[in-house]
């Protein structure tokens, strides 16, 4: 989550814009993340349920790619990148976007033209000439002209968002353990345990983003078991302890709810 990475250092250059009606059940957001010479360089994302359409521009060359879910963090390499846009989907979208189950996608980032073809190409060159809102336009319609036609189910991303376990989640959509495994392989790229760890994650971080956070407190808040719990899922899913995450940026509250797109 752009808000989130780097300890959440770039969420002061970030600009979230809210999806279209018709694209809401399919996109949680679109950003543009602008940033100062002294942030480039590595930048360690947290892992992420949800699968990316991404562009950016580094060193004059424009890149569009598809990025899929994230089973754990991941240093990039953002040397000469001036600007990066995109969009977020939400779980679900990435099968009906690409017509492909969405772990064919885990943990991978391809250009849009292996995936698309020619379409996902001029998306790209497209988007290289234009400003920023008006390449993220450019992102919409080609989005749309995929998604408009599809039927979302949002039983699924619900169940996961509200079940404290995956034995709870199976049970709200009436369904096997197995069968609801499959289906979270297909539908995020990951498996529910991870998906419902990350949920924990993004809590947390989110907690901790807050001034002088007590850990112990956030531990019981976003669901550990205790202190010692979430320390060890921070070192697994984000490489560092909770303080030393927090350290990689300054601490102060700020606002993630996307404006209207104009």
């Amino acid at each position: 989550m752009v808000c989130l990475d780097e300890g959440g250092r770039g969420r002061r250059a970030v600009r979230l814009l809210a999806p279209p009606a018709n694209l809401d059940p399919w996109v949680e957001h679109f950003f543009i993340q602008v940033r100062s010479v002294a942030d480039r360089g590595l930048w360690r994302v947290v892992p992420d349920a949800c699968s990316h359409v991404i562009f950016s521009v580094a060193n004059g060359e424009p890149r569009c790619r598809l990025v899929g879910s994230r089973r754990s963090f991941r240093d990039i390499d953002t040397s000469g990148r001036h600007v990066t846009l995109g969009a977020r989907l939400r779980p679900g979208a990435l099968p009906h976007l690409t017509r492909c189950a969405a772990d064919e996608f885990t943990d991978g980032s391809f250009p849009m033209e292996d995936v698309f073809g020619a379409p996902g190409r001029d998306l790209g060159a497209r988007m290289g000439e234009k400003t920023p809102i008006d390449a993220l336009r450019d992102l919409e319609r080609f989005l749309s002209a995929r998604l408009d036609h599809c039927e979302p189910d949002p039983r699924f991303e619900r169940a996961l968002r509200l079940a404290g376990s995956v034995d709870a989640a199976a049970e709200m959509l009436n369904v096997s353990l197995r069968t609801f495994r499959t289906r979270a392989l297909k539908v995020t790229g990951l498996a529910p345990k991870r998906v419902l760890r990350l949920g924990r994650l993004y809590r947390a971080l989110r907690f901790g983003a807050m001034p002088r956070p007590i850990w112990s407190d956030i531990a019981w808040r976003a669901g550990y078991a205790d202190q010692a719990h979430m320390v060890r899922e921070f070192r697994s899913l984000v490489g560092d302890s909770p303080e030393r995450w927090r350290r990689r940026a300054s601490a102060d509250s700020f606002n993630t709810r996307p404006a209207q797109m104009r």
